[in-house]
């Protein structure tokens, strides 16, 4: 493996995580968007709340997108840079725990992006 390489790849995971991160948030953020359009009586936030939709929809497409790209290298070279390092470092408890909460942020994104595809279509049929 070159050294370029080398270098690429923890900066690869860190985007990955990110996008990880990115996923989760943006379904939260739409779903607490969602919950304050229900609770106002203000007929403007219903367009807002839309073109809110369309720019965190991209957010959630590109995260997702990133995550997959993001995961085949991630997955090739595992054993040879974080596995090894947290063997060396004795850490794997945390790279554990670390991979069970990036798994449990994945689970709850998707989770919020089905509710929200759902109440964003009756809001879209409403009038």
């Amino acid at each position: 493996m070159t050294e370029g390489f080398a270098a690429l790849i923890p900066m690869n995971n860190r985007l990955h995580d990110l996008a990880t991160a990115m996923l989760t948030a943006s379904g939260f953020i739409m779903w607490m968007m969602i919950k304050r359009y229900k609770a106002s009586n203000n007929p403007g936030s219903r367009s807002n709340l839309l073109r809110l939709h369309k720019v965190f929809s991209r957010i959630f497409i590109a995260s997702l997108l990133w995550m997959l790209a993001g995961g085949i290298p991630r997955i090739l070279t595992f054993r040879s840079f974080e596995w090894s390092n947290a063997v060396m470092n004795q850490h794997i408890p945390g790279l554990i725990v670390r991979h069970l909460t990036a798994f449990l942020m994945i689970a709850l994104g998707t989770y919020f992006w089905i509710r929200i595809s759902k109440k964003i279509k009756e809001i879209e049929h409403s009038s």
